[in-house]
């Protein structure tokens, strides 16, 4: 029965949604529809004012009533949406391409007559029925009449819906390149950055299991201390798969980062976090900064003899968010990531690249104490986060 009742469902939904699509199908092509009348009945309103306004006929001037003149032109210029459907049509499943546009162009040779002789046909039926009193030539007289008035045009209002037709399939396939080039962007630049965070994380779980097993032999409850808040930087860091996050979740990582490093260096380690609050919704790099602190603790900080402090500070400069980490270390060139080859530096920077390309930028230069400034600047953009 569960399986019954499981089958039921999944068929329903497949027809729901075989409905849906069918639905959309046809919302696209009644919408399709539309806007070509739309574009045949403007010339056939502005020609039915004219001919209002000015009349005419086979035997001269003579006044129309304005519906009637409407109602006449709009009918015939209206007669060419369905050829243009048509047109369109072909253009698409045969283009005019290289090498390949002749059987196109005799295609749409062969079409032309039948399309004139058509249109001739509907144009004589419309001046015969609401021609004021009646066309009392004979049908065929009628019909040659038209012909030597009307083939010119016929012919070259074809002509012209074929160019708009190749014009219209060249700037799809020019939107579809471009869609389908951002698309592939997308996907490698995702790619990227997967590939660079899963180097990240285990780099970061390597030193913090270190940082535990140097507290084991020597003080215990702080090692407990350092493995809850490890476990709770974990479920900051892998819990989050966006690329990008606000700056108030970039800051909660780096501050239970900095609680573990200072149960591991004790007094040694001093830290300040600057940053205003309007800045916090602001949208970064996720998992940028820790790094950047690892590097300057590892690097900066670590090796001193005495205590050490990092500050963590964000401005705004513009149209561009400034997060800077700075250190009171052994300066840029103890950095590690000075000229680009730590891991941290190396995989902040190519994250940058593949998320902003040149406007964004990482540098390591020497702070006035002495120790290391990392300045990350980035294009300002409120994340969408509530």
């Amino acid at each position: 029965m569960r399986a019954l009742a499981d089958d039921t469902l999944l068929t329903a939904y497949t027809l729901d949604a075989t409905t849906v699509s069918a639905s959309g199908a046809l919302v696209r092509r009644l919408r399709y529809a539309g806007i070509l009348c739309a574009v045949w009945a403007i010339p056939g309103v502005i020609a039915g004012l004219s001919l209002a306004v000015l009349g005419g006929g086979p035997d001269g001037p003579m006044p129309f009533s304005l519906q009637r003149a409407l109602i006449w032109q709009t009918l015939a210029w209206l007669s060419w949406a369905p050829w243009s459907a048509l047109v369109i049509w072909l253009v698409r499943r045969m283009p005019f391409r290289r090498g390949d546009w002749g059987r196109a162009a005799l295609v749409h040779l062969g079409i032309v007559p039948w399309v004139v002789v058509a249109q001739l046909l509907w144009a004589v039926m419309l001046e015969r029925f609401l021609w004021p009193g009646g066309v009392p030539s004979p049908f065929g007289q009628h019909f040659r009449q038209m012909a030597l008035r009307l083939t010119d045009f016929q012919v070259v209002t074809y002509m012209a819906v074929l160019a708009a037709g190749v014009a219209l399939e060249y700037f799809r396939r020019y939107r579809e390149g471009l869609f389908a080039a951002e698309r592939l962007r997308t996907e490698m630049v995702q790619a990227q950055l997967l590939a660079l965070r899963s180097q990240l994380n285990p780099h970061f779980l390597f030193n913090a299991l270190n940082a535990v097993i140097s507290l084991m032999d020597r003080d215990v409850p702080a090692a407990q201390r350092m493995v809850a808040r490890i476990g709770e930087l974990l479920r900051l860091s892998l819990g989050a798969d966006e690329a990008e996050v606000p700056l108030s979740r970039e800051l909660a990582l780096v501050n239970q980062y900095l609680e573990i490093e200072r149960i591991r260096f004790g007094d040694r380690l001093t830290f300040r976090v600057d940053v205003p609050p309007d800045l916090l919704e602001l949208s970064v790099p996720n998992l940028m900064l820790q790094p950047l602190v690892e590097n300057a603790i590892v690097h900066g900080v670590g090796p001193r003899l005495g205590p050490g402090s990092v500050t963590v500070e964000a401005r705004r400069n513009g149209e561009q968010l400034v997060l800077r980490v700075v250190d009171d270390g052994l300066g840029v060139q103890h950095a590690g990531g000075g000229s680009g080859h730590g891991i941290g530096v190396r995989n902040t920077r190519a994250r940058l690249e593949a998320l902003y390309g040149d406007e964004a930028s990482l540098q390591m230069r020497t702070a006035p104490s002495g120790g290391c400034v990392a300045e990350i600047r980035l294009p300002l953009q409120r994340a969408g986060w509530s």
